[in-house]
C-alpha cells in the first residue's frame, strides 16, 4: 500500500506583537522663579567731609566741631535771583532720615543758629536773610573775622531737618564763591542751644558754591 501522507507541519506560532515602548519620561517640572533680591538698605545720608576751616572758625569755644558727631548738616546751595539780589538757599538735612541708629556726641542736636564764614566784601553786601521764607535783617560780625549769622532759629531736633535758610547778597558779592574767598569748598557752622544743652555743639559743615561760569565777550 502507498505510504500514508505525513501530517501537515504545525504552523509556526504567530510572532508576538512588539512590546509597547515605555512612556517617555516627563520633562522636569520648571524650577520656581528665584525670589527677587532683597533691596539694599538705603545708603545713610552723610555730611560732606569738610575742608579745613579757616583758623579759629567758628571763632568760639564750643565742645564739638566735628560734623561726624552731628545729626544735622547743610545741602549745597540753590542759586536764584530775587528783587535784583543774588539769592542762595540752603536746606538743613538730617542723617537720622536714612540712618535712624546714628549716634554721636551731637546726634540729637536742635538748631539754634547757623554761621557762614565770609570775607568783608560779602558780609557787608548781605541785604537780608530768610528762615523758612520769613525775612530777617542782615546780621554779621566783624571781629575776629567776618561771619554771616542767622540766629534764633529755635528748631528742636525733630523739626530742624527741612529748614530753609536763604542769603540775599548785593552785586558787590556777585558769587557765593566770593563768600569763601574763591575756594572750591566753603564752610558753615550749625549751633544748638547752648543754654539748654550740656554739650555745646557747633559742627563745621561744608558746601560747594556754584561753579564759576566764564563770560565770553563778543568781538
Amino acid at each position: 500500500p502507498p505510504p500514508s501522507p505525513l501530517p501537515p507541519s504545525p504552523r509556526p506560532p504567530s510572532p508576538r506583537p512588539p512590546s509597547p515602548s515605555p512612556p517617555s519620561p516627563r520633562p522636569p517640572s520648571p524650577l520656581p522663579p528665584s525670589p527677587p533680591p532683597s533691596p539694599l538698605p538705603p545708603s545713610p545720608i552723610a555730611a560732606r567731609p569738610f575742608a579745613p576751616p579757616p583758623s579759629g572758625f567758628p571763632w568760639c569755644a564750643c565742645d564739638e566741631k566735628d560734623a561726624g558727631q552731628s545729626n544735622l548738616f547743610l545741602s549745597d546751595p540753590v542759586e536764584t535771583q530775587e528783587n535784583s539780589l543774588n539769592k542762595y538757599c540752603f536746606t538743613v538735612l538730617s542723617k537720622a532720615t536714612a540712618q535712624p541708629s546714628f549716634s554721636g556726641r551731637c546726634s540729637n542736636m536742635d538748631l539754634q543758629k547757623v554761621e557762614f564764614d565770609a570775607g568783608e566784601a560779602c558780609a557787608t553786601s548781605l541785604a537780608y536773610t530768610t528762615v523758612d521764607d520769613v525775612k530777617r535783617p542782615p546780621f554779621y560780625q566783624k571781629s575776629p573775622a567776618f561771619v554771616i549769622k542767622i540766629t534764633n532759629i529755635n528748631k528742636p531736633s525733630a523739626t530742624a531737618a527741612g529748614t530753609t535758610i536763604c542769603l540775599f547778597l548785593r552785586d558787590t558779592c556777585p558769587s557765593l564763591r566770593n563768600v569763601c574767598g574763591g575756594a572750591d569748598t566753603c564752610v558753615a557752622s550749625l549751633f544748638n542751644d547752648w543754654a539748654a544743652n550740656s554739650v555745646r555743639c557747633c559742627p563745621i559743615v561744608s558746601y560747594i558754591p556754584e561753579p564759576i561760569i566764564p563770560v565770553i565777550l563778543s568781538r
